[in-house]
């Protein structure tokens, strides 16, 4: 501002100097008059890149502060439907030993049977009145699926084994809608294999946002790509530098999921039985004790109406 001004001074001292008249073709003023207005719009375009410049390094720093935002903000607690059929269980860790003994590093990165699982609902609880909301949520929850699975329990049948980007293998759900407690299968609702377990998600996520507690929530309206974890490169953090060394001669980049299979069978025709499933638990990720499944925060019975609540 100050060096416009100064420039303007300038030009009022030249009309001055000039009788009064602006400097015209031919003035000897020109020259410099013009120079002066160039400098005048050149200082001015810098102030505006200036100014854009201040903007967009705010805008920058709001982002970061929501992504850092959405960063602290993590899953503690999850939804999810627990395996614990024998005839399954037993299969999937035979499948285990069979990677096992094809590949004694991939050890330390098994899923302990305990814990098998089918997550249909992440969440990010880290209040007592949040975690009034989700549990109130939870029991609403279990009219609404009870009503879309028509008052039947479901069946998971697992079959096949797949991985993604071998960083985790798993083993392949087709759920299928059964037709009363013995779990004889009748139909399969639609082409999409996984239409029941969407359904339970939905229907946890609805009855969460009637609560007011649809801010709990992780990445809901995302692709599920519902799974049973056999083994997952990630779970290499939960075990000690020295474990690792005692167990493993080096540290696997890939998990092959062919190894889970044995030659003969090949991954997609690998039978592990079905189980028959009518409760979601809710869990918390953290205070699980080695060979138990994960605390059980509450959990609700979607084929009979019926509440369980942990003491936790």
């Amino acid at each position: 501002i100050s060096q416009r001004r100064l420039s303007l001074r300038r030009m009022a001292e030249r009309f001055r100097c000039s009788g009064g008249l602006l400097p015209g073709a031919g003035s000897p003023d020109v020259a410099d008059c013009t120079e002066d207005v160039q400098a005048s719009q050149v200082l001015t375009g810098k102030r505006k890149r200036k100014r854009k410049g201040r903007q967009k390094a705010q805008a920058t720093k709001v982002s970061q502060g929501q992504t850092e935002a959405k960063q602290r903000k993590r899953p503690n607690h999850f939804c999810c439907i627990r395996i614990t059929g024998d005839e399954v269980v037993t299969r999937l860790i035979h499948s285990q030993s069979i990677a096992k003994a094809a590949t004694a590093e991939v050890e330390p990165y098994l899923i302990e049977p305990s814990t098998f699982h089918v997550t249909v609902l992440l969440l990010s609880i880290n209040s007592p009145e949040e975690m009034k909301r989700a549990k109130a949520g939870l029991l609403l929850a279990a009219q609404s699926i009870n009503e879309a699975l028509s008052g039947k329990p479901l069946t998971l049948s697992v079959k096949g084994i797949g991985s993604f980007r071998q960083r985790v293998v798993f083993a392949k759900l087709s759920p299928l809608v059964s037709n009363s407690s013995t779990c004889e299968t009748v139909v399969v609702p639609s082409n999409r294999n996984t239409e029941p377990l969407g359904a339970i998600t939905k229907c946890l996520y609805e009855s969460f946002t009637q609560v007011d507690a649809e801010d709990v929530v992780m990445d809901f309206g995302r692709s599920m790509n519902y799974h049973l974890t056999l083994a997952k490169l990630s779970k290499q953090r939960r075990f000690s530098s020295k474990r690792m060394r005692e167990t493993s001669s080096e540290t696997l980049k890939k998990l092959d999921p062919g190894i889970f299979s044995g030659e003969a069978d090949g991954v997609d025709n690998v039978e592990f039985g079905e189980i028959c499933c009518n409760t979601v638990v809710l869990c918390q990720m953290i205070g699980r004790n080695r060979g138990e499944f994960y605390p059980v925060v509450d959990e609700v019975n979607f084929a009979g109406g019926s509440h369980t609540e942990s003491s936790r």
